[in-house]
């Protein structure tokens, strides 16, 4: 389980948060295997620290880097971390380099994403992990599928990618190779009251991050790239 941090999450959303970061985690641990010694770890918009904080638990010595002072002042308290801009990585941390780079669910957030790919790529010596929200998750294909509209995009989204689109954008336009790919869960339940009933039941996260991922993996809600660098 991931530690509780400021900036605080209700139940379900902490639920929605554990999906995304086991996931990600899991391809943590497989790089950690390939590695010969852990070494350090950078994750780009790092938040509260909660992925910082698993980092350090697997032997990484984690460091961050964020535009929001109040997401610094927290993650700080885990590990190395910068207040500053992930388009400028590689003047910020100058020859510093790092065994494992990871980006989860920011690079939607920035105006040139293959630019911050880009710099993660230059201060990298070993992997990267990619994680972005899928734009044609399950509850919105079935929109299209009924006609209906699709609601408004995240208001902090500069751009989305479905799985075939983000192939495309890591592989042909920012240059790295996929070792890996993979998506974290379904959205199954649809209402809040239906979701919160079926986790007090012990149900809800096997459904939706075991079952319905193996048999509909790009209706996920994310998807996520292992890459080696190529240094």
């Amino acid at each position: 389980m991931l530690p509780d941090m400021p900036y605080q999450l209700d139940k379900m959303q902490k639920l929605k948060r554990d999906y995304v970061y086991n996931c990600l985690l899991d391809l943590v641990d497989r790089v950690a295997c390939k590695l010969p010694e852990k070494g350090k770890a950078l994750d780009v918009g790092c938040g509260r620290g909660e992925i910082m904080a698993a980092l350090s638990a697997r032997g990484f010595t984690p460091y961050g880097i964020d535009l929001d002072e109040k997401c610094v002042e927290l993650s700080e308290k885990l590990g190395n971390v910068v207040h500053g801009d992930a388009h400028e990585l590689g003047r910020i941390f100058g020859k510093e380099r790092f065994n494992v780079v990871i980006s989860c669910h920011t690079l939607e957030h920035f105006y040139n994403p293959k630019n911050v790919v880009e710099q993660m790529k230059a201060v990298c010596d070993g992997w990267i992990i990619l994680a972005v929200p899928n734009c044609f998750f399950l509850p919105n294909l079935i929109r299209i599928v009924f006609g209906k509209k699709i609601p408004p995009t995240h208001r902090g989204h500069y751009f989305e990618w479905d799985v075939s689109n983000f192939k495309n954008f890591v592989e042909e336009h920012c240059g790295l190779t996929i070792s890996e790919l993979k998506y974290d869960w379904v959205k199954t339940v649809p209402t809040r009251k239906l979701r919160e009933l079926s986790h007090v039941l012990g149900f809800l996260s096997y459904l939706e991050a075991n079952i319905m991922v193996r048999f509909l993996p790009h209706v996920s809600e994310s998807i996520m790239a292992l890459c080696k660098c190529g240094r």
